[in-house]
């Protein structure tokens, strides 16, 4: 949704979607709120702790969520 919302807000090219993607500012969204960096590095870089509960191919059916871990910036900064 980002990159599509970023290619409808641009003139179409490719330094313009560029320049749309790099000022999007998400609020509330999947990983909470973010934006992208200079390096097109998302500022929200939460961990997802699965648990496996079958020997099926991991997905979103052989796995259960047990916790979402946000780091604190300064782990992440370098």
């Amino acid at each position: 949704m980002v990159a599509l919302d970023a290619i409808a807000r641009s003139d179409g090219s490719r330094a313009s979607i560029l320049r749309e993607l790099f000022a999007t500012e998400v609020r509330g969204g999947l990983l909470g709120d973010f934006r992208f960096d200079t390096r097109g590095d998302t500022t929200e870089r939460p961990v997802t702790v699965l648990r496996v509960t079958s020997h099926a191919p991991v997905n979103a059916e052989g796995g259960a969520l047990v916790q979402v871990l946000r780091p604190s910036r300064r782990l992440l900064a370098g």
